[in-house]
């Protein structure tokens, strides 16, 4: 690069270098999941040119307690055990963390039988409804 005025000039040379990853993002932050479920973590590279990657399977996942939450090479983290635990993404330098609640028995899904029954006017139906948890208990049938 060359700057002149009248008969003076001046030059320089100018090396641009790739982007720096300056910090790591992941989602979700502060989730909350079930024993013996599994939760899905992403990592989001932010670079000194503003730029973002995706970096969920470049960066080496930790969680504080293995027995608690375990977490794979890929960000899927299973819970273990009931509890909070800090979860980890690094990358060379650069890290980041969130944590992460193990709740017991989360409420999974709701049935409830019999479906779209038929009636007369003045009659009344009976119907159960059978909840499932995510750790494998069944809340008993309630009639309603």
């Amino acid at each position: 690069m060359t700057a002149s005025v009248g008969a003076v000039s001046g030059s320089g040379t100018l090396n641009v270098g790739p982007a720096v990853l300056q910090s790591i993002t992941i989602s979700p932050q502060n989730a909350t999941m079930g024993k013996g479920t599994s939760l899905q973590f992403s990592a989001t590279g932010n670079y000194s040119d503003s730029s973002t990657q995706d970096l969920t399977a470049l960066v080496t996942w930790t969680s504080s307690d293995s027995t608690e939450v375990s977490i794979n090479s890929t960000g899927l983290a299973t819970g273990r055990q009931f509890g909070t635990v800090t979860i980890g993404a690094a990358l060379g330098s650069v890290n980041s963390s969130t944590g992460l609640t193990v709740n017991k028995n989360p409420l999974v899904s709701i049935v409830v039988t019999p479906v779209n029954p038929t009636i007369s006017v003045g009659q009344t139906q009976q119907f159960t409804a059978i909840g499932t948890y995510s750790d494998p208990v069944s809340l008993p049938s309630t009639t309603v």
